[in-house]
C-alpha cells in the first residue's frame, strides 16, 4: 500500500519536472532514499531521478543508475511496469519502450505488458506498432475489451479501415453500451463510405448517451460524404433543438460541405 506522504512526494516531484524544475524535482526523489517503498513506488522514483538527471545533462549518470537498479530490480515485474508508465508519462520515449519491452519479455503471456507497450507506442505515433502490440495483449486475454477500441483507434491511423470496423465490433460486443465506441464506430463507417452502416452505428450511440449533439454532428458530416439531404437536414435539426445557442447548431449547410470540402 502507497503512504500518502510519498505519493504526495512523487506527485510534486513529477510536477516539478514538468515545470522545468529538474533540480528541485531531483531533490524531492532523493529525499525518499533509505524509505520503504512498494514496487511502484520505486518504479516510479527512478524513471523520475533518470528523467531529472537527463534533463541536468548528466546522461551517464542516468545510465548507470539505471543499469544498477535494473541488475536488482529487473525481474519485478510491479517495478518495471511502474517505471515505464512514468517513463511514457514523461515523454522519455527511448526509455519507455525499452522498461516495457523488457516487462513482455519478463511475462510474455501478461497482457497489462503489451497494453501498456501498445500505449506508449500510440503515443508517439507508431501506430502499426502499436497495433501489432495491441494485438498481442488480445491474444493474451481476448475480454482485455480496452485494447480492441485502441487497437481500432490505431488501424484507423495506419488507413486500414476494415480492421478498424473489425475491432469496433469486437469491442462492442463486449461492451455494448459505450456511446463513444458506436460514434467511432460511426465515423469508420463514414471514413470507408459505408453510409447506411455509419447511421445504423449512430443511432445505437444515442440509445446510450445523454449527449447526443456530437452524435449528430458526425451523423451531418457523414450525410454530406452521403449526399443525403434529407438526413441532412434531419441532423441539423436536431441539432438546434438540442442546443440552439451552441456554436455547431449555427453551422449552415454551407459550413458543412466546406468542412467536408464538398459540393452540393
Amino acid at each position: 500500500m502507497e503512504s500518502t506522504a510519498t505519493l504526495s512526494t512523487i506527485d510534486r516531484a513529477e510536477e516539478f519536472l514538468l515545470e522545468g524544475e529538474s533540480q528541485q524535482a531531483l531533490d524531492l526523489v532523493r529525499t525518499l532514499y533509505g524509505q520503504t517503498l512498494t514496487s511502484t513506488d520505486r518504479g516510479r522514483s527512478l524513471a523520475l531521478e533518470v528523467a531529472c538527471l537527463g534533463q541536468l545533462g548528466r546522461d551517464d549518470e542516468a545510465n548507470k543508475l539505471i543499469v544498477d537498479v535494473m541488475k536488482e530490480e529487473g525481474d519485478d515485474f510491479p517495478f518495471v511496469l511502474a517505471a515505464g508508465i512514468e517513463f511514457s508519462d514523461l515523454g522519455e520515449n527511448t526509455h519507455a519502450e525499452v522498461f516495457l519491452r523488457n516487462l513482455c519479455e519478463i511475462e510474455p503471456n501478461n497482457p497489462v505488458a503489451w497494453f501498456n507497450l501498445a500505449i506508449a507506442l500510440g503515443r508517439i505515433e507508431r501506430y502499426e506498432e502499436a497495433a501489432q502490440a495491441y494485438a498481442k495483449c488480445i491474444a493474451c486475454d481476448m475480454n482485455f475489451s480496452e485494447a480492441y477500441v485502441q487497437r481500432a483507434y490505431c488501424l484507423e491511423m495506419t488507413d486500414d479501415l476494415d480492421g478498424a470496423v473489425a475491432m469496433y465490433h469486437a469491442y462492442l460486443e463486449r461492451v455494448p453500451d459505450d456511446s463513444e465506441g458506436w460514434k467511432s464506430l460511426g465515423i469508420a463507417e463514414s471514413d470507408r463510405k459505408r453510409f447506411e452502416d455509419a447511421y445504423a452505428a449512430f443511432r445505437k450511440a444515442l440509445e446510450h448517451t445523454d449527449e447526443a449533439e456530437d452524435v449528430y454532428f458526425n451523423w451531418a458530416i457523414t450525410a454530406v460524404r452521403a449526399g443525403d439531404e434529407v438526413e441532412l437536414d434531419r441532423c441539423l435539426t436536431k441539432l438546434q433543438d438540442l442546443d440552439p445557442e451552441g456554436w455547431r447548431t449555427l453551422l449552415t449547410r454551407a459550413d458543412y460541405e466546406e468542412a467536408e470540402g464538398h459540393i452540393w
